[in-house]
């Protein structure tokens, strides 16, 4: 699986909910190696900044968020949905 997540396009799936549950560590893990993929997209044009919106309000999203947003993410990138 480590393997599969080598890419910012899988660890956006996994993040927005594929096979389950949202699962953020590959994107962390990509982004520990390549902090420039953070506004990388999925087919659909999610990026991780995305998948992070898309949670229940809370602080931990915020945390999320502002994190991205400190790595470069850009809100105005916009998905086909």
């Amino acid at each position: 699986r480590d393997e599969e997540a080598g890419t910012m396009e899988t660890a956006v799936a996994l993040a927005w909910g594929r096979g389950g549950e949202r699962d953020f560590g590959p994107a962390w893990k990509v982004l520990a190696s390549d902090p420039k993929a953070v506004n990388e997209a999925d087919e659909r044009g999610r990026t991780v900044l995305h998948c992070c919106c898309a949670l229940p309000e809370d602080r931990g999203r915020q945390v999320l968020i502002n994190n991205l947003l400190a790595l470069g993410a850009d809100p105005r990138v916009e998905d086909i949905d």
